[in-house]
């Protein structure tokens, strides 16, 4: 489930940082929600298009944990696009992670993996993908995420320079 070389997509994910409100409106609440960006990178050198859902655009996602999901809010109006991926560029989402683990801590955070599942155009016209029909599809895996929250922190990009 490591990315692959020949893969068409890159799948990368940043957690941004842990919604602490969650715990302000529903002390009680049973998962955590984080904030996340979710990258897919064309690796080719044409590009590619992919079909998403415009505001369920997280049916096109899956994880290796049945833990993790995307978070859903609603919409009025949700309906499939094409998003065309020039070479070598990206396209990101942006949303909330919901985790239904306990006990995640900073020094031993949970790490996993997430897919996007190359669904066809045809199937969201009808009924919502379940899990066992996007298994039936093509999916891209990232490399181990940690579920840790970056919220304070920096990163440095590196220059590509050759000096």
């Amino acid at each position: 489930m490591d990315n692959d070389s020949t893969q068409i997509i890159s799948v990368d994910a940043d957690i941004i940082a842990l919604d602490e409100s969650i715990r302000l409106k529903f002390p009680n609440a049973k998962a955590d929600e984080y904030f996340i960006v979710i990258t897919l990178t064309n690796t080719q050198d044409t590009a590619l298009s992919i079909t998403v859902m415009t505001c369920s655009w997280s049916e096109s996602f899956s994880f290796d944990s049945d833990s993790l999901y995307l978070y859903y809010p609603g919409c009025d109006s949700n309906f499939p696009i094409t998003i065309e991926i020039s070479a070598h560029k990206t396209v990101k989402f942006y949303g909330k992670l919901k985790c239904y683990k306990k006990s995640l801590s900073y020094a031993n955070p949970l790490t996993f993996k997430i897919g996007f599942v190359d669904l066809p155009y045809e199937g969201f016209l009808g009924y919502p993908y379940s899990k066992e029909a996007r298994k039936m599809y093509k999916t891209y895996w990232s490399n181990n995420i940690y579920l840790r929250g970056r919220l304070y922190q920096y990163k440095e990009e590196r220059s590509e320079k050759n000096y």
